[in-house]
């Protein structure tokens, strides 16, 4: 089960950013910002990201997160299938 009122105020703010420089980096991506939000956000209660990493990684990177996350996470546990470890995940 995810415990989601573990989020902070300031990893709510950096999801934020990161979902808002997603979407501006991919103006004509269709997902729903919420289902993006929603996803980093389980994944980070999970297996915690540095959150400030991946905001500021290089394109490649940050985009290789995002699309990894989004088609990995498995949304009722906040899991990565296929062992997909995130290269922001803390400790990396």
């Amino acid at each position: 089960m995810i415990e989601w009122q573990k989020l902070t105020n300031e990893d709510i703010n950096l999801i934020s950013k990161i979902v808002e420089r997603f979407y501006t980096l991919n103006p004509d991506v269709k997902i729903p910002r919420l289902d993006i939000e929603m996803d980093i956000s389980a994944c980070h209660l999970i297996t915690p990201l540095d959150l400030s990493k991946l905001l500021n990684f290089p394109l490649f990177d940050f985009q290789h997160d995002i699309a990894g996350i989004y088609n990995n996470i498995i949304r009722d546990s906040g899991r990565m299938k296929k062992c997909f470890p995130p290269r922001s995940s803390r400790g990396k």
